[in-house]
């Protein structure tokens, strides 16, 4: 019984409290909400533009400066493009960029936001030209340029945000209208693809590769021109060529030499071989016995016949004792006995040539012959030598200054090639600036959203409701505390500061006790 009576009585307490404060606990709600409908109803309304860039791979995302003096192949260190990202999102949001769309759509523009022609609510604009008149003093504490002030004012209002591991930004721009929004952030987007095009490409680098092309065209031509004219002197192509030539040629004379020489030596050994064999054999040797008749026989005997034909006609002519008669008779027998003591026949022996002899002799004849052809051959094959030698030599101490112009001109080729590749690199990056390229790609314009961001409806009601709730619980709740603390009308005074005329006892609890 105790318990219930002790529940009874706090209900009975909270209910006299709710009455007794009765005109707070609808009063102070109804006025919270209704400056929550107020805010609604009036307060300036703030719209956002959304847009979305996509940053591709491309020449800013790899591509570096032509001047810059690297290795032919650079690794890239960083895993991903998060650098990229955050780069790409400070220049954004730097003040490069942000002036730039204020100095190209104008202080005014930005500040005023537009020139925004519809006829807007007469309480809204009364209440927009109190509230600038209160943020008019407030900055002329601390005065700024309209520039400065309107940079200020795209910063407060712009916003750059990207997901980890993506490669799109999702910017976003609010103003006081839908049509400013977009137009701000349209132009923001521009601002900032000539600001990246421009911070990845230097505009000097073509004229400096320009001249320096020049340069290192004048440094090639001059050293092709003493190339040229050394070998020229040297009457040679190239120099391994020229060696491999002499070489060969060395390589001929030598081995035709070594054959020479075999070939002399063969020869020398055959001609003492064929001297020996000459002075043991004798030069001539008795031929054939042939019988040929005796010319002098016959010649006696012609002789014979012709004195006895003159015998006989002497003694036709004289008697036998004639004395031409006895003169021819004794003639023709001298002439016969002559005729008698020669043979008819004789036998001749030939002496010739031996021909072994001959042949050895012709043998012989061929090797010195041979000999002196090799002997003169071998001298020949020595000069030649000689000359190849010579040529070598010289090859050799000009190879030196050969190489050394092949290496100039090695040099200056390799920098004229590497500098009309970097030319030609900013050359590229020149016109893709020119005509606006860049790996920057727009997936989403800056878009035209007609529904405000602020004030957000449900937001207002919310905290409304919540403000009301909690305005007047602390109502209750104080006065409450501040009436069980006022006894007397002394301590009213003294907690109120206000003078206390009459008291009015609290006969309601004193009724219900006595009831």
């Amino acid at each position: 019984m105790a318990i219930d009576s002790n529940t009874s009585d706090r209900f009975d307490s909270i209910v006299e409290t709710i009455f007794r404060h009765k005109a707070k606990i609808i009063g102070i709600p109804l006025l919270v909400v209704g400056l929550g409908v107020l805010v609604i109803l009036f307060f300036p309304r703030r719209y956002t533009s959304e847009a979305r860039l996509l940053l591709q791979v491309g020449r800013e995302s790899v591509g570096i400066d032509p001047t810059a003096s690297t290795n032919e192949m650079i690794q890239l260190q960083q895993s991903g493009r998060d650098d990229e990202m955050t780069s790409a999102v400070d220049v954004l949001q730097s003040r490069a960029v942000l002036g730039k769309v204020v100095d190209t759509l104008g202080p005014e523009f930005i500040l005023e936001q537009g020139d925004n022609d519809e006829p807007g609510n007469p309480a809204m604009e009364a209440v927009g030209r109190a509230v600038g008149e209160v943020m008019a003093l407030v900055k002329s504490i601390d005065r700024i340029s309209p520039r400065e002030e309107a940079i200020l004012e795209m910063v407060d209002s712009f916003g750059v945000h990207v997901e980890r591991g993506s490669t799109v930004l999702r910017l976003t721009m609010e103003a006081d209208s839908a049509e400013t929004a977009r137009a701000i952030l349209d132009q923001v987007i521009k601002t900032f693809q000539q600001v990246h095009m421009q911070i990845h490409r230097n505009p000097d680098s073509q004229q400096f590769f320009d001249d320096q092309l020049a340069t290192l065209r004048a440094q090639l031509v001059d050293s092709q021109a003493k190339l040229r004219e050394a070998k020229n002197d040297l009457g040679i192509v190239s120099v391994e060529t020229r060696r491999e030539t002499l070489e060969g040629e060395l390589r001929d004379i030598e081995l035709s030499k070594y054959h020479a020489e075999q070939d002399l030596a063969n020869a020398l050994a055959t001609r003492r071989e064929l001297i020996a064999q000459l002075d043991a054999i004798p030069a001539r040797e008795l031929g054939d016995r042939t019988t040929m008749p005796n010319s002098s026989a016959d010649q006696l005997t012609s002789q014979l016949y012709a004195l006895k034909v003159k015998q006989l006609e002497l003694k036709s002519r004289y008697q036998d004792d004639h004395p031409m008669v006895k003169a021819i008779n004794a003639q023709v027998v001298e002439a016969q006995q002559v005729v008698d003591s020669e043979d008819i026949t004789r036998e001749q022996v030939t002496d010739r040539v031996n021909p072994i002899f001959e042949s050895l002799t012709m043998q012989l004849k061929q090797q010195e012959s041979l000999k002196s052809g090799l002997e003169a051959r071998l001298e020949t094959l020595n000069e030649q030598w000689q000359l190849v030698m010579r040529d070598l030599r010289a090859l050799n101490e000009a190879e030196i200054r050969i190489n050394d112009l092949l290496r100039s001109v090695a040099i200056s080729e390799k920098q004229f090639y590497k500098y009309a590749d970097d030319l030609e690199q900013a050359r590229i990056d020149s016109e893709l600036e020119i005509q606006r390229i860049s790996n920057i790609r727009i997936p989403q314009e800056a878009s035209l959203i007609e529904q405000p961001v602020s004030p957000s409806k449900a937001l207002v009601g919310v905290g409304s409701l919540m403000l009301a709730l909690g305005a007047t619980v602390a109502t209750v709740v104080a006065s409450e505390r501040l009436n069980s603390k006022v006894r007397t009308p002394n301590e009213a005074e003294t907690a109120l500061s206000l003078p206390v005329f009459a008291t009015i006892s609290d006969n309601t609890r004193v009724g219900r006790l006595i009831g």
